[in-house]
C-alpha cells in the first residue's frame, strides 16, 4: 500500500464514522418530525443534485484533477451538516439534501477514481476491497451515535459528525495525484475494429451497454429499499436506536471479511462470474424478507443483502475501469453515475409510496424482481475483462497520454 492508499483509508474511515453517527439518528429524527414521505423526499432531492452534478464533477475529475473534487465535497458535507442541525424544518431540511447529494456525488467520484489510478488489473478489487472495509469499520460510528443519543442531544451528535468530516478535509490536502489537470490522448487508438471501441473512451462497447443496463435495474431495485430497511426493522420489531445501531453496526462489520475474500480472489477468478453469483444470492436475500418473523433472522438476512451488495460493487466498479481508458475515467464514471442516480432519486420516493399504499412485502418483491433483471441481463451479455484484453492486443505500441500543457 502507498502512502496515498494509506491517506484516501483514514480518509474514508473518518468520513464514514462521522456520517454514520447521525445516520440513523437523523433518519428516524425526520420520520418521528415529518413522516416517511419527507424521509423519501430527502433522499429523492439528494440524488437530484447527483443527478445534476455528477457530469460536471465528473468531468472536472479528468480537467482539473481528482484532489479538488475531493476537497470541494467535504467541505460541502461539513457546510450542509452543520445548517442541517441548526435549521429544523422541511423545506430547509430538503434544500440542505441538495447540498449534501452533490458533496456524496463528489466524494465517491473522485476517491473511486484516485484507487483506480492507483491500481492495476492485477490488485485493483483488492484495493478497493480494503477502502469498502475501511467504509464498514468507519460504520461504528452508527454504534457510538445510538449510544450516545440517550445522553446528549441531536446537536452535538451533529457536531461530533462534523468533526470527524473535518479531520477528512484536512488529510485530504495530503492527497497526491497519478493523474493531475488536463490529459489527452497523443494519437488516437487504430486498428481495432469499431465494435471493440464503442464510445471514445470505453474499450468494449457490448461490455459497457451490459454494465450500463444492469447498473440501471440495481439502481432502481435497490435504491426502493437501500433507504428504508433500518425503518421496516424498527417498525416490525419495535427496537430501540441503541439496539438498531448496535445490529446496524453488525452489519456493516460482517462485510470486512466477504470484502477481503473477495479482493484476494479476483485477480484469479476474474470479475463478471464472480459478480453474477454475488448478485443472485443478492436478489434471493431481498426476496426472502417477505418471510422473516424475528429480529435476528431479519437482521442476519439484510447483513446478508449489504455484503452482497458491496461485494458487487467493487467487481463491477473494477470490471468498469477495466474497460475504460485512463483519461476517460471521470467522464465515463460521471456518465453512468447520472443515470444510475436518476433512478436512485426517483426510487426512495417510490419504495416509500409502495409501502404507503400496500405494504413492505409488497416493496421487497418488485424489488427482487427488478435486481433479478438486471444481473441476468449482465450475466448474458457482458464480455470478461481476459477477452477484451486480449482484443486491444492490435493497439499500437506507441499510444501514450501526455499531460496537455
Amino acid at each position: 500500500m502507498s502512502e496515498n492508499d494509506n491517506l484516501l483509508l483514514l480518509i474514508n474511515f473518518s468520513y464514514s464514522f462521522g456520517f454514520s453517527t447521525i445516520f440513523l439518528i437523523r433518519l428516524i429524527f425526520f420520520y418521528s418530525l415529518y413522516g416517511i414521505v419527507i424521509v423519501g423526499l430527502f433522499y429523492t432531492v439528494s440524488g437530484f443534485a447527483q443527478i445534476i452534478t455528477r457530469p460536471v464533477l465528473g468531468s472536472m475529475c479528468d480537467l482539473i484533477g481528482r484532489k479538488k473534487v475531493l476537497v470541494l465535497s467535504l467541505s460541502l458535507y461539513i457546510v450542509s451538516t452543520f445548517l442541517m442541525c441548526i435549521i429544523v424544518n422541511p423545506f430547509t431540511v430538503l434544500v440542505l439534501g441538495l447540498f449534501e447529494g452533490i458533496g456524496d456525488s463528489a466524494y465517491f467520484l473522485s476517491s473511486d477514481i484516485i484507487i483506480a489510478d492507483n491500481s492495476n488489473s492485477k490488485d485493483r478489487v483488492k484495493k478497493y476491497a480494503t477502502f469498502e472495509n475501511m467504509h464498514a469499520l468507519g460504520s461504528t460510528g452508527i454504534l457510538f451515535g445510538g449510544f450516545i443519543s440517550t445522553f446528549v442531544t441531536i446537536f452535538v451528535i451533529f457536531l461530533i459528525c462534523i468533526l470527524f468530516l473535518f479531520i477528512s478535509l484536512i488529510l485530504s490536502f495530503f492527497i497526491t495525484e497519478k493523474i493531475n489537470g488536463k490529459y489527452q490522448m497523443k494519437e488516437k487508438i487504430k486498428n481495432v475494429g469499431k465494435e471493440k471501441i464503442g464510445l471514445k473512451y470505453v474499450k468494449c462497447k457490448r461490455s459497457f451497454f451490459a454494465y450500463f443496463i444492469c447498473n440501471l435495474f440495481i439502481a432502481i431495485g435497490f435504491g426502493m429499499i437501500f433507504q428504508l430497511l433500518s425503518l421496516f426493522v424498527y417498525l416490525k420489531f419495535s427496537v430501540d436506536i441503541f439496539s438498531l445501531s448496535f445490529f446496524w453496526m453488525a452489519i456493516q462489520l460482517s462485510m470486512m471479511i466477504p470484502n477481503y475474500v473477495a479482493g484476494k480472489i479476483s485477480s484469479k477468478v476474474g470479475r463478471k462470474n464472480p459478480y453474477v453469483l454475488v448478485m443472485f444470492i443478492f436478489c434471493i436475500s431481498i426476496y426472502s424478507l417477505l418471510i422473516v418473523d424475528t429480529l435476528i433472522v431479519a437482521v442476519l438476512v439484510i447483513a446478508i443483502i449489504y455484503c452482497t451488495s458491496y461485494i458487487g460493487k467493487i467487481f463491477v466498479v473494477s470490471y468498469l475501469f477495466d474497460i475504460i481508458l485512463e483519461t476517460g475515467r471521470g467522464r465515463i464514471y460521471g456518465f453512468v453515475g447520472t443515470v444510475h442516480r436518476i433512478a436512485h432519486t426517483l426510487a426512495p420516493s417510490l419504495g416509500a409510496w409502495i409501502v404507503e399504499k400496500y405494504n413492505f412485502a409488497v416493496l421487497f418483491l418488485f424489488s427482487a424482481i427488478i435486481c433479478m433483471g438486471g444481473v441476468i441481463f449482465f450475466s448474458l451479455l457482458a464480455v470478461s475483462v481476459k477477452q477484451i484484453l486480449d482484443s486491444q492486443k492490435s493497439i499500437p505500441n506507441n499510444t501514450k497520454f501526455i499531460p496537455v500543457v
